[in-house]
């Protein structure tokens, strides 16, 4: 779905997930007081809405362009409370469609929780709770069914230091997503990772350390039998190194290794190298850019599999022209390698797939209060499976107004 209000909780099952357990969260400064209250309405084309083939095919719908307007509340808070915090951040809208009307569904995205500081430790509980039509361009049917995807997030992190030295941490994150068709809750999943890390940093070498995750993963709709669902475990271990070099540049590169293994005959293992990479360019008070690639494990609940190899490249530049007015570009690809499942035998879209995509915007705040947003981006996805191969354009305008 396009749009600038969505955002995606993504379920990784390799080093992006175990990399949040050092001493980010362990740096001793007080919490800052924010009260952002607003109201957003976004307009939003897409060309191929439904993520429709290159060519018609016979039983699909073919009406390919349409208009959604997305009205929103947004709501970003957090309280101090001496050392001690509690935030709440996120939106509630509606998204209502001109001509396929059977997507109309709210959204709704909250991030909350609480920051607690003993001596140099900081504990962060949190909870992320997600609502929304879900993506459209894993699912080939004669009416691309709507279907709500609800996502429950717990998570909980302790972490030891003061930004200087030794910085162990600790995690854990459960995950529930649920979908609301029949046809697709064969996807609903549950997930339970545990998180370790040991971390030395010092401010002229930067920030070392060292982690490991496991994670547990079932479908509870897929089933080897009346007592045995289809089941993941996912185990990852590795080093990470974090340095700012000079004035203009920091970096951040981890690798480690990944290993797969899914309780399901049939379904392939995956042991190898899983890594991530992030640059960020500041040359000045204007121009920021970003590059970023990883590659991981993830979990899909729209997808008749049991995981993919997912690799990701990505490049991103924001240039400010002035106090009101900036501009900003950015280009994405993907690649997935898919494990099928034996136990979703319809499942249309295997083996791997590839994604590129082409975005550009400019934003204008005429006032404090008032930001007016033009977002114009392209997507073209080969697949192994002709049947997915789509092009897709999209144009969005933002109005936000903060209270």
């Amino acid at each position: 779905m396009g749009g600038s209000l969505i955002v995606k909780f993504a379920p990784a099952l390799g080093l992006g997930a175990m990399s949040l357990g050092t001493s980010a969260w362990a740096q001793d400064q007080a919490p800052e007081r924010r009260l952002d209250f607003g109201a957003s309405a976004v307009s939003t084309y897409e060309s191929n809405l439904l993520k429709l083939p290159d060519a018609p095919i016979f039983g699909l719908r073919q009406e390919r362009e349409d208009v959604r307007v997305t009205p929103a509340l947004t709501l970003d808070l957090q309280v101090p409370l001496g050392r001690q915090s509690v935030f709440l951040s996120g939106l509630a809208g509606y998204d209502f469609y001109a001509n396929h009307d059977e997507l109309n569904r709210e959204r709704i995205q909250l991030d909350g929780g609480g920051n607690l500081r003993l001596s140099t430790c900081q504990t962060r509980l949190g909870l992320r709770f997600a609502r929304e039509q879900s993506d459209l361009a894993d699912i080939l049917s004669g009416e691309r069914l709507a279907n709500a995807e609800t996502r429950w997030v717990y998570d909980g992190r302790l972490s030891c230091g003061n930004g200087n030295g030794i910085t162990p941490s600790i995690g854990y994150e459960h995950e529930r997503v649920e979908n609301s068709d029949p046809d697709r809750q064969t996807g609903n999943y549950s997930a339970d990772t545990v998180t370790g890390g040991l971390g030395f940093a010092r401010p002229v070498l930067g920030e070392f350390a060292i982690n490991a995750s496991y994670r547990k993963g079932r479908y509870d709709d897929r089933r080897l039998d009346a007592n045995i669902p289809e089941r993941l475990e996912t185990f990852t271990a590795g080093g990470s190194f974090t340095r700012k070099i000079g004035s203009q540049l920091t970096g951040m590169v981890s690798a480690g290794w990944t290993k797969v293994d899914p309780n399901l005959p049939g379904v392939r293992g995956f042991s190898g190298a899983s890594w991530a990479a992030d640059l960020t360019w500041t040359p000045g008070t204007r121009l920021q850019a970003t590059f970023g690639a990883a590659r991981q494990a993830q979990q899909s609940n729209l997808l008749g599999i049991s995981y993919a190899i997912v690799d990701d490249y990505r490049v991103n530049a924001t240039y400010a022209l002035g106090d009101r007015l900036q501009l900003s570009s950015g280009a994405n690809y993907a690649r997935r390698s898919l494990r099928d499942s034996p136990l979703t035998p319809g499942a249309l879209l295997r083996e791997e797939d590839k994604t590129y995509r082409l975005r550009a915007g400019a934003s204008y705040r005429p006032s404090y209060r008032l930001t007016l947003s033009l977002d114009a981006s392209g997507e073209r996805r080969t697949s192994s499976n002709r049947l997915f191969n789509y092009d897709n354009f999209m144009v969005a305008l933002t109005t936000r107004l903060h209270v």
